[in-house]
């Protein structure tokens, strides 16, 4: 008994540590990130008439999870111009990252084991060279590991674009995946403080300072001639989280990853109202199933 209270009491005293040093902060950060949340009426305004908008958006899957929550996708989403320029959104991972993942989502949700398909550079070839530019919903590294690897196989190395509240503002769970980042050998650049800011070089292209899950969350909208694209990234696991205004539970927004929750519930309810417009499709990153019935499959 003796020795089994010293057990108990060191796991509280760790996770008082953890707590005080590590989720405290995190949560008093992510609760002072302010951001502008856009009138529907300026996305429907996008332009879309320029002949140098994108003609095409796909994804690439890296990995994929089965649970009895569904199905979780681990995707980079290619968007395409005429001429072939590519802008990627999010890097996904390689396999032996995606397979450490994984485990973790099994002991956490009861999952079945992961499915890696391999890195983004892998299955495109010499496709890859078609990417000019990178941008991230955010950086927790389910979304940025392959940065490192895929800007190594490029001839010439394509442009990062980040909010400054994305390369600037970090936490726990973001400081790896910006180290990435900064060490990789694209270049960085930084977008302009407007609320929707365009993407220089990528017409039709723009992006949404969201904090709400990370510091640096950033909603990627796409604006093509038939249909404007909001890659919501994970301000939601699913759509049919938007559809019910059902937030992620007191569990994972406290203990498992810091979030605002009062201002992810102001962007479910903004990106149910977008959606319902005309010509306009929301895309949450790790709805697989959403993502093969809204989009091509490369």
């Amino acid at each position: 008994m003796k020795y089994l209270a010293i057990v108990v009491f060191s796991l509280l005293g760790i996770a008082v540590l953890y707590i005080g040093t590590q989720l405290g902060p995190a949560h008093l950060q992510i609760r002072s990130i302010e951001v502008d949340i856009p009138a529907l009426q300026e996305v429907v305004d996008l332009p879309t008439e320029d002949q140098d908008i994108p003609q095409r958006v796909s994804f690439v899957t890296t990995a994929e999870q089965s649970g009895e929550a569904g199905t979780i996708g681990h995707v980079g989403v290619l968007v395409t111009w005429p001429g072939g320029k590519q802008l990627l959104i999010d890097a996904g991972m390689d396999r032996e990252a995606a397979f450490e993942f994984g485990e973790l989502i099994e002991s956490l949700m009861d999952a079945d084991p992961v499915k890696a398909f391999g890195p983004i550079e892998e299955q495109l070839g010499d496709g890859v060279d078609k990417i000019d530019g990178i941008i991230f919903t955010h950086l927790h590294i389910d979304h940025s590991q392959g940065i490192t690897s895929l800007c190594k196989a490029m001839t010439e190395p394509a442009s990062i674009y980040q909010t400054v509240d994305q390369a600037r503002e970090h936490n726990l769970h973001t400081e790896a995946g910006q180290s990435l980042v900064e060490e990789a050998s694209c270049q960085q650049v930084l977008l302009n403080d407007e609320t929707i800011k365009s993407i220089q070089g990528f017409p039709g292209v723009y992006a949404i300072e969201a904090g709400g899950h990370t510091p640096g969350s950033t909603i990627i909208l796409v604006a093509a001639k038939e249909q404007t694209w909001i890659f919501s990234g994970d301000l939601t696991n699913d759509f049919a989280s938007i559809r019910t205004n059902t937030g992620k539970g007191w569990l994972y927004s406290t203990l498992f990853v810091p979030e605002n929750s009062g201002l992810l519930e102001e962007w479910r309810l903004w990106l149910r109202d977008a959606d319902e417009l005309e010509r306009v499709t929301v895309l949450p990153a790790h709805d697989i199933q959403r993502m093969r019935t809204k989009l091509e499959e490369h």
